[in-house]
């Protein structure tokens, strides 16, 4: 051929022969070097100029010689490439291939030809130095495949060039989640700990606060408690055995408080220590001027605080248990090129969810700050009655004793514990181990689900139906080169046809150049050019269809620019999956399909599920490729047991759930607790110390007590329901 001899002639071998020919001369004192003519270089070879298809232009990274950005893709042809003298030859080997489709090639005149004169030197050595100058000018005028490719990058609404497997990404360091079995033990043995010392502290309490009603309201109790100091002293006594069953909070509330971040056991603490001192300056008053202690508000919310410590250990070890069972993760991630926190579902071993299972709940970081201010608030007002009343030592631990006493709510402790504990249930029955106040959080800000092919529709639900075959191919042919195609896009449809190579005893072939596009997928399998798509992707690709094959669910296959086969798919609704659709969009939440098989497109959906059409999302073929490819690249918010759209919604439904009624429990706390330290400061500042009583104080902590059960109840119910 005509261009193998221009080759030949115009290679470094030919270069360097035609010096070895040319006698050599001696350069002379003034003109070391004499150029001669350039050498003519041979017509290139003309270029086919068949226009490209695609969606929109690829942009190529700079600097790169790289033509001009890609209108449209072209069918990837199978035959032996031509040689072409363009700008874009490899080096490394000196052969000529040719151009990939996602790169439009530009012919070279003579005149953008680069140059290359010949010297002539008498020295050997310099003669070494004109071969690297010759070789250094046609690196630089030319441009490898591979940069080519790294210079092409895959952006939104194009095609996306990718290797049949995922490319490896360095990840960083990821530090080892613990032994889930091991933790679930610890907190398991720890509540079997507090499980009697809470029960044994509740009995108690519930016995005070009887006394301190029943001596309030009749002046006498049982077992010979005549006297005001008797009572007192019983009360005082019964507080300090509460105090020691729940040692191991006000341990850790005194801890808090050191660190210069007091806790609600801080609170409970002083408000204890408080009234316990109070009290016993009490003792030394005559009965008639004496007052009973705050034991029984006091000791109520230390025992139910014991009582929440049980139930958040109870919860932490059922969702240990339940994630060293589970295999698959729920993940939050942030997607800057949609401005979204998509929730994900991906095979991993669930990094970050034992840190989100122990973060810190709202209901103790709201406590954090409203504790502070209820100190400040009872030592300035003490300080100041004791200033007005000229009377210290009597009335500055008194008062200090009542607001302190006045801001112990008793439900504090339960705002998220109990609830927790529901959601915990309910998500188990469902197959989900939620990961605690990290999972809550991130659930209630997730703005949309990432679906793959399985999640809306499983393997069980697509089917087969039927097989068209051109009279020109054969059938096993055609299945070798779909399947084998299909198997390399991880698209939901390989398991259709996996089933039909075992029935017919095939073995996928290897698929080489594999390209994705939005409306099917491309490479060369066994020599052939193939494509695999939907009839309106063969349309782009200017492959005639007929006309009685034309459907929506249709997967067609093309081979060397000719039909060859048609399969029809049948896909069948999943009634919780379209349940499942419905609760997202009732929530607001976007279902953005990170879908493989080019088929499912939102139009189809909406035919198949009773689902709106705005609530779905279409992704581009490279975002959806990126997303549903599996990665560590968020924290783990929940563990699931069965991957799927429905496990997923209860997740998000649960955390959701969890966090209204834990808001709403802890702004009943918060009113209590500001409200309750007011009024009793108010009503002992005025000095009526009558109705600032242990049982008028009692009887408010009650009654907010039961308003945050029934909340608390409600909340229940809605987490156990569908």
């Amino acid at each position: 051929m005509a261009s193998d001899r221009d080759e030949q002639e115009f290679s470094l071998e030919s270069i360097l022969a035609e010096y070895g020919k040319t006698p050599r001369k001696q350069p002379s004192a003034d003109k070391e070097v004499v150029p001669e003519a350039p050498v003519r270089v041979a017509e290139p070879v003309p270029v086919r100029e068949e226009p490209i298809r695609v969606a929109e232009p690829i942009r190529v990274a700079e600097p790169t010689h790289v033509a001009e950005p890609i209108r449209k893709a072209e069918p990837i042809r199978a035959a032996e490439p031509e040689p072409e003298p363009t700008r874009r030859i490899p080096v490394q080997p000196p052969s000529h291939t040719e151009p990939s489709a996602d790169i439009e090639t530009e012919r070279v005149t003579d005149d953008e030809m680069p140059e290359f004169k010949t010297y002539r030197y008498a020295n050997a050595e310099i003669e070494d130095d004109i071969v690297r100058a010759v070789g250094e000018a046609i690196e630089r005028e030319t441009v490898s495949d591979e940069t080519v490719r790294r210079a092409v990058e895959p952006t939104r609404g194009k095609s996306a060039e990718r290797d049949s497997r995922p490319p490896q990404r360095a990840e960083p360091e990821i530090e080892p989640e613990p032994d889930y079995r091991e933790r679930a033990r610890v907190f398991a043995r720890r509540c079997n700990l507090a499980a009697p010392r809470s029960l044994a502290a509740i009995a108690i309490a519930f016995l005070i606060i009887l006394a301190t009603f029943g001596f309030e309201s009749h002046g006498k109790l049982p077992f010979g408690l005549d006297t005001a100091r008797e009572v007192s002293g019983a009360l005082l006594i019964a507080q300090v055995i509460v105090m020691l069953l729940a040692v191991d909070l006000m341990v850790y509330g005194a801890v808090s408080m050191f660190r210069g971040a007091p806790t609600c056991e801080s609170l409970l603490l002083v408000a204890n220590l408080a009234a316990i001192f109070a009290g016993m300056l009490a003792l030394r008053q005559p009965n008639e001027t004496m007052f009973l202690p705050y034991s029984g508000v006091c000791s109520a919310a230390t025992a139910i605080a014991l009582l929440g410590e049980r139930l958040y250990l109870q919860s932490l070890t059922t969702s240990l248990r339940l994630a060293y069972k589970f295999d698959i993760s729920l993940t939050s991630e942030y997607r800057a090129e949609l401005d979204r926190t998509i929730l994900k579902q991906s095979p991993s071993a669930g990094r970050g969810f034992y840190t989100n299972l122990t973060m810190s709940d709202d209901a103790a970081v709201a406590h954090s700050f409203a504790v502070p201010i209820v100190f400040a608030v009872a030592a300035v007002v003490s300080l100041a009655a004791s200033l007005v009343n000229k009377n210290f030592a009597g009335t500055f631990p008194r008062m200090f004793s009542v607001i302190l006493a006045g801001s112990c709510a008793i439900q504090s402790s339960l705002c998220y514990s109990l609830p927790f504990k529901s959601a915990v249930n309910s998500a188990a029955k469902r197959g989900v181990a939620l990961a605690g106040a990290g999972a809550v959080d991130a659930l209630f800000i997730a703005d949309g689900v990432s679906l793959s092919d399985d999640d809306i529709f499983p393997a069980e639900s697509v089917a087969l139906s039927r097989v068209s075959v051109a009279a020109s191919s054969k059938q096993d042919r055609a299945l070798t080169l779909t399947a084998s195609l299909l198997i390399a896009s991880h698209s939901g449809l390989v398991p259709v046809f996996e089933e039909q190579l075992k029935k017919h005893m095939i073995e996928p072939l290897t698929v080489k150049e594999f390209r994705s596009f939005d409306e099917g997928v491309s490479g060369v399998v066994g020599g052939a050019a193939v494509l695999v798509g939907s009839s309106a992707f063969m349309k782009l690709q200017h492959i005639r269809t007929p006309l009685n094959t034309e459907t929506d669910d249709a997967v067609y296959t093309a081979e060397n620019g000719e039909l060859i086969a048609v399969y029809n798919i049948g896909y069948t609704a999943v009634p919780e999956i379209n349940f499942a659709l419905q609760r997202l969009a009732r929530q607001g939440v976007g279902a953005y399909l990170a879908t493989r098989n080019f088929n499912i497109t939102p139009s189809q959906i909406t035919r198949i599920y009773d689902v709106d059409e705005d609530s779905l999302k279409q992704l581009p073929i490279a975002d959806a490729y990126e997303l549903s490819t599996a990665s560590e690249n968020g924290e783990a918010i929940a563990r699931i047991k069965t991957r799927g759209l429905p496990s997923a919604e209860a997740a998000l439904k649960l955390g959701r759930r969890l966090r209204r009624v834990s808001s709403t429990l802890t702004a009943l706390a918060l009113i209590t607790t500001f409200v309750g330290a007011l009024i009793m400061a108010a009503l002992a500042w005025s000095g009526a110390w009558g109705v600032a009583s242990a049982k008028t104080l009692q009887i408010f902590m009650l009654v907010s007590f039961g308003i945050s059960l029934a909340v608390s109840a409600v909340g229940s119910f809605m987490m156990s329901v569908n």
